[in-house]
């Protein structure tokens, strides 16, 4: 190396009038003699005069990282300003040429800037390059064990550097590695999107928490977009991706505690976070372990009737979803869908669900309440006609396990019967008569 750059130096010095280098003259000196003349240190650094790897087909392993082809470089030389150092093989090889021998000379490394570490672009680049030969390898022990060692490396540069650089660069390092597989979870690359620093770990291979190795490098992951924790989108999104590979196939046990995970966690996001997603992406695990659209699924809140249901059309959700996450997420109850065909039951009044839970979450069943309600009772018979009444007080408690509505279970223990004994009133008259009218 020494003696090539002598050789070099001379010939640019006699064209130049100046004299050549004597033998005795170090590097230090002959860099100093360099730095005083910048066209020889541009025309140093533009030709084609090192020998580089040759880039190869489409080979990545262990041994060889992709590689990207740069003016000569396919017949093995190139130019210093497009080559690192060996050394420096797996974090930038996609985007710069690869001395193909161990360089000596602290003089050349400094002159060509390989004392310093590549750019945040250029390793950025060769995270993108390396999760797209990954899959193939992904299998391979010795692989993965490369990844996990050269991912720190260039997760390292990008941490101690992304500050340090100007705008412009750190603007396109972020604009390379946005939505694109660069974090190693160990056997593969993912994208900032399907992690998060909280995260559960049965959410794999769909979602993942931030690894270990990972955690010092906060920083650089939040200013990449990395979360806190996942949306309801995100979890969402892992049904319906789920619900596309599988292509209508049965869920295997893990795929299956994943769905239902999932669906549980979905159920707990406020409702205007749930508000804002889109439905039609909702999937529910059935009975069977199928998955299929939420909104046409039926949840089994009647047991006692779905099992006599004979030929059923109805699709019911996984019994380990529960009822109340079916219902959140969309599914329709199986009593109401049975009421709703059944001519005799329309012709009640019920109140609606919603309607249900509000009225019985607002009133307080005190004795003031219960006196209250039997003067409205005494208003109605007076209205009606009515010559005798008898007030009964019902202690029993009664099961809650076949109602029309499970919201109607409080109303099954101990009750005041009033008997209006001349008297005949429909039942839709009584209920629209003793509940508020905008609970129907």
């Amino acid at each position: 190396e020494d003696s090539t750059i002598r050789s070099f130096i001379d010939s640019k010095r006699r064209k130049s009038g100046v004299g050549s280098v004597d033998e005795s003259d170090n590097l230090g000196q002959i860099e100093v003699s360099l730095s005083d003349d910048e066209s020889v240190i541009s025309e140093l650094l533009t030709i084609a005069w090192l020998p580089v790897e040759k880039t190869p087909s489409n080979l990545v392993d262990e041994l060889n990282p992709p590689r990207v082809a740069h003016q000569l470089s396919g017949v093995g030389i190139s130019s210093p300003q497009f080559t690192r150092p060996k050394v420096d093989d797996w974090i930038c090889s996609s985007t710069m040429d690869i001395l193909s021998i161990n360089t000596k000379s602290s003089a050349l490394e400094q002159l060509f800037q390989w004392d310093l570490q590549p750019s945040i672009v250029s390793v950025a680049s060769q995270l993108v390059a390396l999760s797209q030969h990954d899959v193939l390898r992904s299998n391979e022990q010795s692989y993965r064990q490369k990844m996990s060692k050269v991912s720190i490396q260039i997760y390292e540069i990008l941490d101690n550097h992304m500050d340090a650089a100007d705008h412009d660069e750190r603007e396109r390092a972020l604009m390379i590695l946005q939505g694109k597989p660069w974090i190693w979870v160990g056997d593969n690359f993912v994208t900032n999107s399907q992690v998060a620093f909280n995260a559960p770990d049965n959410a794999r291979p769909y979602l993942y928490s931030v690894p270990d190795q990972m955690l010092c490098y906060e920083n650089l992951l939040k200013a990449c977009g990395v979360r806190d924790s996942f949306s309801g989108e995100d979890y969402m999104l892992l049904l319906s991706t789920l619900t596309s590979k599988l292509q209508g196939d049965l869920c295997n046990t893990k795929q299956l505690d994943l769905a239902i995970f999932v669906a549980r966690n979905l159920s707990r996001i406020t409702p205007d976070e749930f508000n804002l997603l889109d439905k039609s992406l909702l999937y529910l695990p059935s009975k069977e372990g199928r998955m299929y659209r939420a909104s046409e699924m039926t949840f089994d809140d009647a047991p006692w009737l779905s099992a006599i249901v004979k030929k059923t059309r109805h699709v019911f959700v996984h019994p380990d979803v529960g009822n109340e996450v079916a219902r959140i997420l969309g599914s329709k109850s199986l009593r109401d869908v049975l009421s709703a065909n059944q001519n005799g039951m329309v012709k009640i009044p019920c109140p609606k669900h919603e309607a249900l839970h509000q009225l019985f979450s607002r009133r307080s069943i005190k004795n003031d309440e219960c006196c209250r309600a039997v003067l409205e009772l005494l208003e109605i018979a007076e209205l009606k006609g009515t010559k005798q009444i008898s007030i009964l007080l019902d202690r029993r408690q009664f099961g809650t396990m076949s109602l029309l509505h499970p919201f109607l279970a409080p109303a099954q223990g101990p009750a005041i019967v009033v008997c209006f004994h001349d008297v005949a009133i429909e039942v839709d008259d009584l209920v629209k008569l003793t509940s508020p009218a905008k609970y129907y």
